[in-house]
C-alpha cells in the first residue's frame, strides 16, 4: 500500500515539475506534430536556423529536413506550419549541381585522385542549371557536356577480373557504335560488361580516345543532376517551384514560401539565410521511437512502468467529436508544442499541450 502511495505522489509530481517549466522556460511555435502522410510526419521548428544548422536539428530530433513526395505532402506540410505562421521555411532540398558524378560508383576502384579527374574542353562543363540533368562526352581526349536524354554512342567498360588483362588495358574498353540517350547506354553497359567507361587518370583518357572513331563524339560515365536528391537521400522527383525559379545560376538552398497566394511554392536561398525550417520523421524513425518507449521510464531511482508514459502520450484531452477532420491524423484540434527543459536524471521531456492540458513524450536516453 505504501509503494502505491508513493507512486502516484511521484506521478504527481512529476507532472508538476512539467508544467512548470514548461511555463517557465519553454519555446513554443504553433504546430501539429502528427500531420503526416504515407511516409512523412512533419514537424515545425520556429527557430531561425541556417540550412546546415536546421538540417543537424532535423537529424538529432527527427529523421531529417522535410522531404516532399507529391502535392498531398504539399499541402501537409503547409498545414503544420500553422495558420498563424507567414514567411520561409527551410525544406530538405539542396543542389549539388558543381558535383560530378561516376556512373560507376564505388570509390575504392578510382584510389586517391582517380574519382576528380577531369579533362574538360575549355568553356565546359556548362555551370549553369539550364538542364536538370547534364552527361559527358569525349571526343579527341577532351570532354563536353550535353543534355542526358540526347542520344550518343557510348563507350563501356569491363571491369571482370581475368588473368591475362591488367586493370588498365584497352581491351577493357568498348566502343558501341549505337546512338543512345545516357541512361539507355548506362543500362547497355550494365548489362552487357560492367558499366559506362569511367576516366581515372591521362592513360585511361588515351586509350578511351584510341577506341572512339576520330571525329565522333562518345559518351562515358561522367554526369550531374540538379535538383536531384533530398537531405535524407532519397531521390527527388516532385517539383513545386514558385514563378521563375529555379533561376539558372543561383543559391543553392530551398525554402517553400508559407505566405500570399504561392502558398508553399519553392524558392533558392543563401544557405546561411536563417528561416524557421520543417522537420519530417519518417514512419520507420517512428516504429523505433515506439519501440523505445517498450521500457520501464526512471524518475529519482523510482521506475514507472511504460503503459502508464504511453498513456500520458496517446491520451490528449480532447473529445474526439470535436475535432477538425483535416487534423484527424494528429487527434487534435489547436494546441501548441513546446520543448522545455527539465533537470531530471535519466531523462528528457517534450511537452504538448492540448487545450491546455499536457501531454508528455518521452525520449529515452540508452542505460
Amino acid at each position: 500500500m505504501q509503494t502505491e502511495i508513493k507512486e502516484k505522489k511521484d506521478r504527481s509530481d512529476l507532472k508538476e515539475r512539467l508544467k512548470m517549466s514548461s511555463s517557465s522556460s519553454s519555446s513554443c511555435s504553433p504546430v501539429c506534430s502528427g500531420l503526416s502522410s504515407g511516409l512523412h510526419q512533419y514537424h515545425f521548428v520556429d527557430q531561425p536556423k541556417s540550412w546546415s544548422a536546421a538540417r543537424l536539428h532535423c537529424r538529432q530530433a527527427f529523421t531529417d529536413l522535410a522531404t516532399v513526395d507529391n502535392m498531398a505532402d504539399m499541402q501537409r506540410l503547409v498545414a503544420a506550419a500553422g495558420a498563424g505562421y507567414q514567411g520561409k521555411v527551410w525544406i530538405g532540398l539542396i543542389d549539388r549541381s558543381h558535383q560530378w558524378l561516376w556512373s560507376l560508383a564505388d570509390r575504392s576502384f578510382y584510389g586517391e585522385k582517380g574519382w576528380d579527374f577531369r579533362r574538360w574542353m575549355s568553356g565546359q562543363p556548362d555551370l549553369r542549371r539550364t538542364h536538370r540533368q547534364l552527361c559527358a562526352t569525349v571526343k579527341g581526349g577532351r570532354w563536353y557536356d550535353y543534355p542526358c536524354n540526347k542520344s550518343h554512342t557510348f563507350v563501356c567498360y569491363n571491369g571482370t577480373n581475368t588473368t591475362d588483362l591488367t586493370t588498365i588495358s584497352i581491351q577493357r574498353y568498348f566502343f558501341v557504335n549505337d546512338s543512345k540517350s545516357w541512361w539507355d547506354a548506362q543500362a547497355h553497359c550494365r548489362r552487357h560488361h560492367t558499366d559506362l567507361a569511367s576516366v581515372r587518370n591521362e592513360t585511361e583518357n588515351s586509350l578511351i580516345q584510341q577506341v572512339v572513331p576520330s571525329g565522333q563524339r562518345a559518351a562515358i560515365g561522367l554526369h550531374r543532376r540538379t535538383w536531384d536528391r533530398w537531405s535524407d537521400g532519397t531521390s527527388s522527383t516532385f517539383s513545386h517551384w514558385a514563378d521563375g525559379h529555379p533561376q539558372a545560376v543561383g543559391p543553392n538552398c530551398v525554402a517553400s514560401v508559407i505566405e500570399g497566394v504561392h502558398r508553399g511554392t519553392w524558392t533558392e536561398n543563401s544557405c546561411g539565410s536563417q528561416f524557421p525550417f520543417m522537420c519530417h520523421n519518417s514512419h520507420q524513425k517512428q516504429k523505433n521511437q515506439k519501440d523505445q518507449l517498450n521500457s520501464n521510464v526512471s524518475v529519482g531511482g523510482d521506475r514507472f512502468h511504460q503503459p502508464f508514459v504511453l498513456k500520458q502520450i496517446h491520451s490528449p484531452a480532447v473529445d474526439a467529436s470535436d475535432q477538425d477532420p483535416s487534423l484527424s491524423e494528429c487527434n487534435c484540434k489547436s494546441f501548441e508544442v513546446c520543448t522545455v527543459e527539465v533537470s531530471l536524471p535519466t531523462f528528457s521531456e517534450q511537452s504538448s499541450a492540448y487545450n491546455d492540458k499536457l501531454t508528455f513524450v518521452l525520449s529515452l536516453n540508452s542505460h
